[in-house]
């Protein structure tokens, strides 16, 4: 009995042992293949992310890289209430200065900007704290093209739309192509997520501590990288797209003596939102009050009340999709009566040019004058709901339908120049 008991004992002790020698082996493997699975992601990973070349420019420092593509969505910029939202900015100051010493690798990006072969420039612009002003840390990209030296060029200031970023308008709109085909930069900054959650310029609270303080960190990153880059500061532009458009005309308002132009597609009317609803409202349905009355809020310091001073008209161009079910085209109706009172022009009757009649690309062209040169010009997309006309539709909120935005904005912009601007 006693024998068969130590039998017994020994042939659990030996299923035992089998039984851990059989777990330490399978433990074994299992590192293994995580170790093998581990260095293959990291190996794909590492062949896949670009190496940004570091390179000194100006009193900072910049990354230039082709980044990789960005997915392909569509949708709606802006649209619904996911499109406005609140958020804070860093302490800081307004102060104008050159650019802060940044190195960075960009967030994906688009490729230069559909097959552009310039140089693609990432950044971070912010200023010391100072006298406890708000101030937006802000990532930028900079186009420069190749086909030219970038002293003496022109630059145009690109602001993206809500759940947009600036490489999806850089390559939905083409900018950067056009740019290298016609010789100026372009300078796209970038609303931070923490400021707001859907990266909505803030355009609907014009207050001094927020949209007002997005606009003059956007007009200060402009004179930074004008100096930087010793670029043309009498022919500098700021245009954008839905909140991108509300933030450019906030911009150039407050800033009319340091831009030259100003273009906004798909915009809502200037000053008739102080919040995230209201803001909503005004897309959705322009505003029932004169929007004349509503420009004091929002010019800069440099205006008289309601309009800018003679020697400070502000030249621009609306386009409006009259099928946009996000931004009622009655905004386009609104923001051009604001434009002809900044420029002194109140009452002008338009010249009318109906072009590229039926077809996809349709539009009503409205241009007022002063002498032979056009001030203000509309252009009213039959076809175009609420995305960049002639855009890349690959990308998101760009539609092929309508003429090429890009090449309009440039057209009106070159005929235009601030005299005596200076990079302050």
């Amino acid at each position: 009995m006693a024998r068969k008991s130590r039998s017994l004992t020994r042939l659990m002790l030996d299923a035992a042992t089998g039984i851990a020698r059989l777990q330490r082996r399978a433990m074994k493997l299992a590192t293994s293949t995580a170790t093998k699975t581990a260095a293959a992601n990291a190996k794909a990973l590492k062949a896949s992310t670009p190496r940004p070349t570091t390179t000194k420019t100006g009193t900072g420092k910049t990354s230039a890289l082709t980044p990789p593509a960005s997915p392909r969505k569509r949708g709606a910029a802006g649209a619904g209430a996911a499109a406005l939202g609140s958020g804070t900015l860093s302490q800081g100051t307004l102060a104008r200065s050159p650019l802060q010493r940044s190195v960075r690798r960009p967030v994906p990006a688009a490729p230069v900007a559909a097959a552009a072969t310039g140089t693609w420039v990432a950044g971070v612009f912010s200023t010391p704290p100072m006298q406890g002003e708000l101030i937006g840390r802000l990532d930028y990209f900079v186009y420069l093209p190749s086909s030219r030296p970038a002293v003496g060029l022109p630059l145009i200031v690109m602001l993206h739309g809500c759940s947009q970023s600036a490489s999806d308008l850089a390559a939905g709109t083409r900018m950067n192509r056009l740019a290298e085909r016609e010789g100026f930069a372009v300078l796209y900054p970038q609303q931070s997520r923490g400021a707001q959650s859907h990266r909505c310029w803030r355009w609907f609270q014009p207050e001094a501590g927020v949209g007002a303080a997005e606009a003059d960190a956007i007009a200060n990153l402009a004179d930074s990288v004008t100096q930087q880059y010793r670029l043309d500061p009498e022919r500098r532009y700021v245009a954008g797209m839905s909140a991108g458009a509300g933030m450019a005309a906030l911009v150039a308002l407050r800033h009319a003596h340091r831009f030259a132009a100003v273009g906004m597609h798909s915009g809502a009317v200037v000053g008739a939102a102080s919040s995230t609803s209201a803001g909503l409202s005004t897309m959705r349905r322009g505003t029932l009050r004169d929007p004349l009355s509503l420009l004091a809020g929002v010019l800069g310091a440099n205006t008289r009340p309601g309009r800018l001073e003679d020697d400070a008209a502000l030249p621009a161009l609306i386009l409006q999709g009259m099928r946009d079910p996000v931004v009622a085209p009655r905004n386009a109706e609104q923001l051009t009566k604001q434009f002809l009172h900044v420029n002194g022009m109140d009452g002008e009757t338009p010249v009318t040019a109906e072009l590229a009649v039926a077809t996809p690309d349709a539009y009503r062209r409205l241009d007022y004058r002063r002498g032979s040169k056009t001030v203000v010009r509309v252009c009213e997309i039959a076809q175009l709901d609420h995305a960049w006309a002639g855009g890349d539709p690959a990308h998101r909120f760009h539609a092929r339908r309508g003429p090429d935005a890009s090449a309009l904005l440039w057209r009106f912009f070159r005929s235009h120049r601030r005299e005596g601007a200076t990079a302050e």
